[in-house]
């Protein structure tokens, strides 16, 4: 620290006197003294903290358990063939499925070659009651297996067009409260697919049954539902036999 500039003059007024004593001892007294009141007048700025050292203590390595390892490759053994065997399965599934989906096509086609061959040999059967009691059961066996396979192939198309062609049987052979539950299954699934021309046909063929079971006016409702469809479609051919339906049991006819 510098000597105080007040001081300075006994300072050296005490060096130029040669007193060793006072000038040595004296001169070390007054410099301290100077530096203590410069001390206080100027106290010196804080030495700052001591850095902070952080020490990096190294992790150490769990200690290597073998039957750990042991049991957690044999269970990744597990569940790797577990995954492999419901794979294999999927596959299989999926393969019996597209076999039996094969199989009930072919079913079916055979099924309608039969009926088709049936039809052939009694063509009056078709609509009206001539056709003979074997071939009528038969047809109807053969339709009552095609709508099985239709429902497990969820043709529902397919399967309303059984269930008409089973109604129609049952109405020839004058089972007529079954041909209404037939056809009323039919008309469900024509109306849920929007299938105009076949809701149609199904109320045209409703009336038919009402009719022949002596329920002229349930039947005439049947028929009007019938024609307004047929005419929204513009089907001239279908509209004309309804109407000539509706004039047959004496019923008004709607007009266009």
């Amino acid at each position: 620290m510098p000597v105080p500039a007040f001081l300075r003059p006994l300072l050296d007024w005490m060096t130029r006197e040669r007193n060793f004593l006072f000038g040595g001892i004296g001169a070390g007294i007054i410099v301290a003294v100077g530096q203590y009141v410069w001390g206080l007048a100027f106290p010196a700025p804080p030495s700052p903290p001591p850095p902070l050292v952080v020490v990096q203590v190294p992790q150490l390595a769990p200690p290597f358990d073998l039957h750990r390892l042991i049991e957690e490759h044999a269970r990744a053994r597990e569940e790797k063939a577990r995954a492999e065997h419901a794979t294999a399965e999927a596959r299989r599934e999926a393969t019996e499925a597209a076999q039996r989906t094969r199989t009930r096509e072919q079913q079916l086609v055979d099924i309608q070659a039969e009926i088709d061959a049936l039809r052939r040999q009694q063509p009056s059967n078709l609509g009206l009651h001539l056709g003979t009691q074997s071939t009528l059961e038969r047809e109807e066996q053969l339709l009552r297996e095609a709508l099985v396979l239709n429902e497990n192939l969820e043709r529902r198309e397919e399967l309303a067009e059984d269930y008409f062609q089973i109604a129609r049987i049952r109405r020839m052979r004058r089972d007529y409260e079954t041909a209404k539950g037939l056809l009323r299954q039919a008309l469900a699934i024509d109306e849920k697919l929007d299938r105009k021309e076949g809701a149609a046909r199904d109320h045209n063929n409703l009336g038919i049954v009402f009719e022949e079971d002596d329920d002229r006016m349930t039947a005439a409702g049947h028929y009007r539902t019938a024609l307004a469809l047929y005419r929204q479609l513009g089907m001239a051919r279908e509209i004309a036999i309804v109407e000539g339906n509706l004039k047959a049991i004496g019923a008004e006819v709607p007009p266009p």
